[in-house]
């Protein structure tokens, strides 16, 4: 495979069926976005991440570099995307 892959900038853990932000990278892309360690992974391009792997859902965070991708996010009772 040729090309330039990259991701936003997030470590993931998995708590029960739930996908948790376990670290942002500084200066990244997710850290300008806001997102914050403890925040809930809902989906990544409108699919649910709930019961994939911590692994799982990085991957469907990588993409070419230059590309986009939706991610929605939990916190607290506000929901974010």
């Amino acid at each position: 495979t040729q090309g330039s892959y990259a991701g936003v900038g997030l470590w993931l853990r998995r708590s029960g069926s739930t996908i948790l932000v376990a670290q942002v990278a500084a200066g990244g892309p997710a850290e300008g976005a806001g997102v914050q360690v403890g925040d809930r992974v809902t989906s990544v391009d409108g699919h649910g991440v709930s019961g994939l792997s911590a692994t799982d859902a990085a991957a469907a965070l990588r993409g070419k570099a230059g590309t986009t991708v939706d991610v929605a996010l939990e916190r607290g009772a506000v929901n974010a995307t």
